[in-house]
């Protein structure tokens, strides 16, 4: 196994692995289907216990509109609550297993910075992003 690509396009890397693993990612265009990139990724195994991440990410076309992913590892009965300034969000358990939870958000037009927060089975992770 060398992981998955979710639905939306986030890379999975494999919950268990002994050695590090070079894959190539090939992205390629819906419209023009001769059309692709591809990215060489060197995926390293986790060295002692596994813990809770939390990845943020701005769409390029709209910075303000932002993915945030809360990883959970393999077990789909974790706890997860995202929240933004405070407002619990609604998430979606992505992965096959459940490797992550998922939720989105418009930053307001306003807001110079907005902080993330996800708990993950009692671990509170924070980011904080600028526009």
């Amino acid at each position: 196994e060398v992981g998955q690509i979710l639905d939306t396009g986030v890379y999975v890397a494999p919950t268990e692995m002994l050695t590090s693993r070079q894959i190539v990612v090939r992205a390629t265009s819906r419209i023009f289907p001769d059309a692709f990139d591809e990215a060489v990724l060197t995926v390293v195994p986790v060295v002692g216990e596994s813990h809770p991440e939390l990845w943020v990410m701005a769409n390029p076309a709209n910075r303000r509109f932002v993915e945030v992913y809360a990883s959970v590892g393999d077990d789909p009965l974790v706890a997860v609550e995202i929240q933004v300034g405070g407002q619990a969000l609604a998430t979606t358990a992505v992965g096959v297993p459940v490797y992550a939870h998922r939720a989105t958000f418009l930053a307001d037009p306003l807001s110079e910075f907005v902080t993330i927060s996800a708990e993950v089975d009692g671990v509170l992770l924070t980011r904080t992003i600028q526009f």
